[in-house]
C-alpha cells in the first residue's frame, strides 16, 4: 500500500507539463511558475511562428499546448 507522501511524490514526477502560446497573458505564465507548474511560452522559443509550428513545437517537447487559437 502506498502512502499519501508517496502517492504525492509519484504526482511531481508525472506532472504535466504546458506550452502556452504567446496571446497567453505572461503574469498568468509566472504565476504558474511560481505555483510549481511545469510551463514554457512559445516567446521562449520564438515570436510570431504560425500556428501549426507552435503545434508541432508542443508535439516535439512533450507538452501540452495552451492558446486562445482555435486550430
Amino acid at each position: 500500500m502506498t502512502s499519501e507522501k508517496d502517492q504525492d511524490h509519484q504526482l511531481i514526477e508525472g506532472q504535466l507539463k504546458f506550452l502556452v502560446d504567446e496571446n497567453f497573458p505572461l503574469e498568468s505564465v509566472l504565476d504558474l511558475k511560481r505555483k510549481g507548474v511545469d510551463v514554457q511560452s512559445v516567446l521562449d522559443y520564438k515570436k510570431g511562428i504560425t500556428d501549426e509550428e507552435v503545434l508541432k513545437l508542443a508535439s516535439s517537447k512533450g507538452r501540452i499546448l495552451i492558446t486562445f487559437d482555435h486550430i
